[in-house]
């Protein structure tokens, strides 16, 4: 008994260990593929790839699916080889490499459900609109409560509305997805986790016709749910917002908002509950209480970045509404040198700016303008992540725009290009800043016309694009004549 109880542990053991190989394996390999596709695309430049080269690329991938066809990292490989076809046009290939997919993993809802969305968005993206909603009423039958299965009837009010600018069908598909959520919350039972969640979606749509009595109504009944309280203290956090900024009803909001406080005490969302409260008091005018709330989230969550950054500003804000510049200017300096590399403390001077330049103070506002582009004209130059410089630039831009130094805004623009050659971002921005701001139809062109022929872009994305190519060679053709 002993031994065959050993032989049995042994061979658990062996298993988990050859499902420990496997994943370690399909992972290396997956690493081996993004690092090659990474070298061909760097080599040559996203819009310059040709037919070997996507081969080379999906070879990499290929390994992964041939090798470890049931891995997590196999998901992602399909994914990346169903991209690459798309970037090449080649729809089929594409379409089988999901279903794939769907095949392999119909034993987890959850990866199957975002393969049978994606396939959705492939006819979606070719305009084959009707078989595009039947591949997303799938989704609805074969995956109704997974996140995908959950998230689809909103999405397809939007669908109709936006996609096909078909707004009474937006009205009927709203109608069925009240159905759907109610229908699914019965099935499930309104008060297991399943039907909290669905109940928690049957609100969201409810906000998409501003329909925010019924929402917070929803709301309630969720946030009263006590076998769930996640999902009751998220469904209490969103009745508070709606009270907040929809319904005008501050009084209600911050008895929601204190009453979190006092029924999860340690919850994650405490901080943001709290920095809302605050913010509902600073709207209010309530700037002792603002105040007060605000310094209790920097004393007691320490470690939060984020909201302790943006606690300081709206502790900021309140002096500036008191007219107390000196107190704005001593609270930006300590964010300042408590944080001086995150992107968020990045505003900070062009905002003492404003608030002096709102104040009348022009000389001192002019003083601190020029300040600013200093300090944010040497920080781009220092800093080298894709991410920090992004928000450098924008603030830059922003102290550009105060002076009307619009080529200075887009030489920061092209200097952005030439240091992350495949993001087009940067030439869309400029070319928008040509056409609006120095109305130059001609420079905007041009721009348009690289990103047109430098940058794979999806289909819709191209749609754009041509139709902006199309109004400015309208607009230069009119002007020559």
């Amino acid at each position: 008994m002993r031994i065959a109880q050993i032989t049995v542990l042994a061979g658990c053991v062996a298993v988990l260990a050859a499902c420990g190989d496997a994943r370690y394996g399909s992972e290396k390999l997956y690493w081996k593929a993004e690092q090659r596709a990474a070298k061909i695309i760097a080599r040559k430049g996203p819009g310059n790839l040709t037919a070997d080269d996507y081969a080379r690329i999906i070879e990499g991938y290929r390994r992964v699916t041939s090798t470890y066809p049931y891995q997590y990292k196999t998901v992602q490989a399909h994914f990346d080889i169903a991209r690459v076809y798309l970037a090449q046009d080649k729809f089929e290939p594409a379409l089988e490499e999901l279903e794939t997919v769907i095949h392999n993993f119909s034993a987890a809802p959850k990866i199957a459900s975002r393969a049978q969305f994606a396939i959705a968005k492939l006819y979606e993206a070719r305009r084959e609109y009707e078989t595009a909603l039947e591949e997303y009423d799938k989704i609805l039958d074969l995956y109704p409560v997974t996140p995908i299965g959950l998230e689809t009837p909103i999405y397809l009010i939007r669908f109709h509305e936006r996609v096909r600018d078909d707004q009474e069908e937006a009205a009927r598909a709203y109608q069925r997805a009240l159905r759907h959520y109610r229908s699914l919350a019965g099935e499930y039972g309104e008060e297991t986790p399943v039907g909290v969640a669905v109940k928690d979606y049957l609100a969201r749509t409810y906000l998409l016709k501003e329909q925010w009595q019924d929402a917070a109504g929803v709301w309630e009944e969720v946030m009263n749910q006590k076998e769930v309280p996640l999902l009751a203290g998220k469904a209490q956090l969103a009745r508070a917002s709606l009270f907040a900024d929809q319904l005008k009803e501050p009084s209600r909001a911050i008895e929601l908002y204190k009453s979190f406080e006092q029924k999860f005490p340690r919850s994650r969302m405490l901080p943001m509950a709290l920095f809302q409260l605050g913010r509902v008091y600073l709207k209010e005018g309530n700037l002792p209480e603002a105040k007060e709330t605000f310094e209790k989230i920097i004393t007691q969550f320490p470690r939060n970045t984020e909201l302790n950054i943006l606690s300081r500003v709206a502790i900021a804000e309140a002096y500036k509404k008191e007219g107390d510049l000196e107190a704005v200017r001593r609270e930006y300096t300590t964010l300042e040198s408590a944080y001086p590399e995150s992107p968020k403390v990045f505003a900070v001077p062009y905002l003492l700016y404003t608030y002096y330049r709102d104040a009348g103070r022009d000389t001192k506002a002019a003083m601190l303008l020029e300040l600013a582009i200093t300090e944010y004209e040497k920080k781009l130059e220092r800093i080298v992540d894709q991410r920090k410089k992004d928000a450098l630039a924008q603030w830059l831009i922003l102290s550009y725009r105060e002076k009307g130094q619009w080529q200075k805004a887009i030489d920061v623009l092209d200097q952005l290009a030439e240091d992350f050659p495949g993001d087009p971002r940067y030439p869309l921005a400029a070319a928008a800043l040509y056409k609006n701001q120095m109305k130059d139809p001609a420079g905007a062109l041009k721009m348009y016309e690289e990103v047109q022929n430098a940058y794979p872009l999806n289909e819709m994305v191209t749609d754009s694009l041509q139709k902006q190519i199309e109004s400015l060679q309208g607009v230069l053709k009119v002007g020559d004549q």
